[in-house]
């Protein structure tokens, strides 16, 4: 068992000095350097084990990703899967022998399985939220009530999600039969499918009065920044960003746009209402593929985007030009 306090050590790659790489002549030298660290949280699963952990530890950097982490009797507890300051997540032994088994069993890389959608969970929704979403007063604060389930806030067009006629507003309230009470269960239950396979939705939509099932296969996608993500919790735009104009994006590599029928560019997946880039009419499913002239590709170390901006778009195969124009000064 793993619990918060415990000491644990985290072994992984240190940088080696010049003075010892010149030694070493054209030989590959590579040092092993061990961190102590200390659990600080535990993030149980659904089914009742540990879907991962965290620890806090001096001297982390990115070198420590892919390391291994031990207790002190010197069992495997887990693999660091990433960093945010000076705290690095764990995934346990038990899933980390899932995915071997997985790999095994296909005889290749297994992607991640990809839906398709943006949501919240209900129980951190307010009202207003849910009413936004088409949902009728009764309905919304019965449901809100409830304390569980994701409200689905925008689809991806192309998507398993679309293709299994899901839409914005919608809530999932389980998996399998699985009860769905937050955002990690929501996640978890996606992962333990797997790409390629069917699982079974219900549904509580604002236009209906009972609960539906939905059939829904998953998707395999080697893009991690294009998996379900939970606005202003797994931000997953990277470098180039309209954040600040209110459109969320992902990034379509030439393979992932394949998936969805498309070119490579940026594909906005979040419009915040009011906003600078609603208001000058971009829409979720646009693809982005040029920004004042210059492609998507040019402008990947670009961090943030001042306005004016005249963006070339792709919606539903036609092409527009969507211009945000600069934000007049008070």
């Amino acid at each position: 068992p793993i619990g918060v306090g415990e000491n644990v050590l985290l072994f992984g790659p240190e940088p080696v000095g010049k003075t010892q790489q010149s030694l070493l002549d054209n030989n590959l030298y590579v040092r092993i350097a061990s961190i102590e660290g200390r659990i600080q949280n535990v993030l149980p699963a659904p089914t009742g084990e540990i879907a991962r952990f965290k620890i806090s530890a001096p001297r982390l950097s990115h070198a420590n990703i892919g390391g291994v982490a031990l207790n002190e009797a010197g069992e495997t507890v887990g693999i660091v899967d990433g960093l945010e300051g000076n705290e690095a997540t764990v995934l346990p032994t038990t899933s980390i022998r899932r995915a071997a088994q997985r790999v095994l069993k296909q005889r290749s890389t297994v992607p991640r399985p990809w839906l398709g959608v943006r949501g919240e969970a209900v129980a951190a929704l307010p009202i207003t939220q849910i009413l936004n979403h088409g949902w009728a007063a009764d309905r919304a604060h019965a449901l809100a009530g409830e304390h569980r389930g994701i409200l689905l806030t925008s689809v991806i067009p192309g998507s398993p999600a679309a293709l299994a006629a899901l839409r914005a507003g919608d809530v999932i309230l389980k998996v399998d039969d699985k009860e769905i009470q937050n955002a990690d269960d929501f996640t978890w239950w996606l992962d333990q499918a797997g790409p390629a396979t069917s699982v079974r939705f219900t549904v509580a939509r604002p236009d209906r009065l009972t609960e539906e099932a939905l059939n829904v296969k998953l998707s395999g996608i080697l893009d991690p920044a294009a998996g379900f993500g939970f606005r202003n919790r797994f931000p997953l735009t990277k470098g180039l960003s309209l954040l600040e104009q209110g459109a969320e994006t992902i990034t379509l590599r030439p393979a992932v746009a394949n998936q969805l029928g498309t070119t490579a560019g940026m594909l906005v997946i979040y419009v915040e209402p009011t906003t600078p880039a609603a208001e000058a009419g971009l829409e979720v499913g646009d693809v982005i593929h040029s920004i004042d002239g210059k492609p998507i590709s040019a402008l990947q170390r670009v961090t943030a985007l001042k306005p004016p901006l005249t963006l070339q778009v792709t919606r539903r195969k036609e092409k527009l030009t969507v211009i945000i124009p600069e934000t007049p000064k008070n």
